[in-house]
Parts: C-alpha cells; sequence; structure tokens
C-alpha cells in the first residue's frame, strides 16, 4: 500500500503474536525492512520512527491477518483501535 504523503510503499511481510498483548510485525517500506511492536496497554506504533505509516500498516496487516488465517484477529482489533483512538 502507498502512504499518501510520501508514496513510499508499505508492505507487511509476516506477523506474529508474541503473547497475549504484544504483536511483532516485520515491515517493508520501500528498500528498508523492519520491525513494529503493537501492544494491547500502548496504544502506539512502536518504533515511533514508524508512526507515520500507522494507517497504511494497519490496514496491510489486517489484510495479512486475513489472508493468513491468523488466530489473533481478536487482539489485532483491539490493538487497532486503540492506535486509531489515541495513537
Amino acid at each position: 500500500m502507498l502512504n499518501h504523503t510520501t508514496k513510499e510503499d508499505i508492505t507487511v511481510l509476516h506477523a506474529e503474536l508474541v503473547d497475549d498483548e504484544t504483536i511483532v510485525v516485520k515491515v517493508q517500506i520501500d528498500d528498508n525492512i523492519g520491525m513494529v511492536w503493537l501492544r494491547c496497554w500502548e496504544p502506539f506504533i512502536v518504533p515511533a520512527t514508524y508512526s507515520p505509516y500507522r494507517l497504511e500498516i494497519l490496514v496491510e496487516l489486517s489484510n495479512y491477518i486475513e489472508i493468513e488465517e491468523k488466530t489473533f484477529r481478536n487482539q489485532f482489533e483491539n490493538m487497532r483501535m486503540k492506535i486509531l483512538t489515541f495513537g
């Protein structure tokens, strides 16, 4: 998915539920690959350098979870709502 401001391409390569409150996501932005953490109790994307891409990351992660039939959809939806509301 393209970032509407920077025109950078954002892709979720992999995601895993680390514990009941944390999802770790491997994200590619153009040619750079990094890790992003989503937590139930922290309504932000960590590290903060990825915050400008939060909407694209959340959309891509939602698509990834659906396509890969991951079992942590409920945890993700809870985190997503907090990030969109408070982050």
